[in-house]
């Protein structure tokens, strides 16, 4: 089943998965006196804790703004941090619900693997054991 990205979703995945240019950075936050990947990292977070669907995911398993933080940067360093098919993995990853319960089920669990799921998920609609 083929699985939207939220508007709201699309435009911070867009931002976190711009390809990393230090100068452009830098210049940036010098500007306006913050990373913008910062600042849509910031914005992920706030959105999966103002979606109710998700809100209730996070709830069920215990996870707070600061979990959800370190998850992001886990599926980064697994692997995640790629564009599949239209979805930032990360990004939908911890902001569709059914994924990010999902992904917290199997916390623990072969990281790897459950990282390749989430990408065959986006990129050829593979259902989620």
């Amino acid at each position: 089943m083929f699985h939207p990205v939220p508007s709201e979703l699309r435009k911070i995945s867009k931002a976190l998965g711009q390809p990393a240019d230090p100068s452009t950075s830098f210049r940036r936050m010098m500007q306006r006196g913050e990373d913008p990947k910062d600042a849509a990292r910031q914005a992920l977070l706030d959105y999966c804790e103002q979606q109710p669907a998700t809100q209730a995911v996070l709830r069920e398993f215990g996870v707070s703004r600061e979990d959800l933080d370190e998850l992001y940067s886990a599926l980064v360093f697994a692997g995640a941090g790629q564009w599949a098919g239209r979805h930032w993995v990360p990004a939908s990853a911890l902001g569709l619900p059914h994924c990010l319960r999902y992904f917290l089920q199997r916390r623990g669990q072969r990281q790897a693997e459950t990282v390749y799921d989430l990408i065959m998920h986006f990129e050829r609609n593979r259902a989620l054991a």
